[in-house]
């Protein structure tokens, strides 16, 4: 994270891949723009790592899409305890 100027305060580990933490920055929260891969082109990934990249794809798709409650339409946050969004 250091290495590329992450938030690391932001970091969220969502599993482990061959014995170290994979951790999860939301895009929104970063600085400067990196370069962003297809999930398609990380297909021939070892499954494990696959599935933690599948992951981290629908955390970033949650907190943008249900950013609002849809029964009071205040402003959501992510539960960091259950990774689900909560109404604010």
């Amino acid at each position: 994270a250091e290495q590329f100027s992450l938030p690391e305060e932001n970091a969220r580990q969502i599993g482990d891949y061959l014995g170290s933490p994979v951790m999860w920055i939301n895009f929104a929260d970063l600085e400067q723009d990196l370069p962003l891969v297809s999930l398609r082109d990380c297909l021939h990934f070892p499954e494990p790592l696959f599935m933690l990249l599948s992951k981290a794809i629908q955390y970033g798709h949650m907190t943008q899409s249900l950013r609002f409650c849809p029964q009071c339409g205040g402003r959501n946050f992510l539960n960091n305890n259950q990774f689900a969004m909560q109404c604010g």
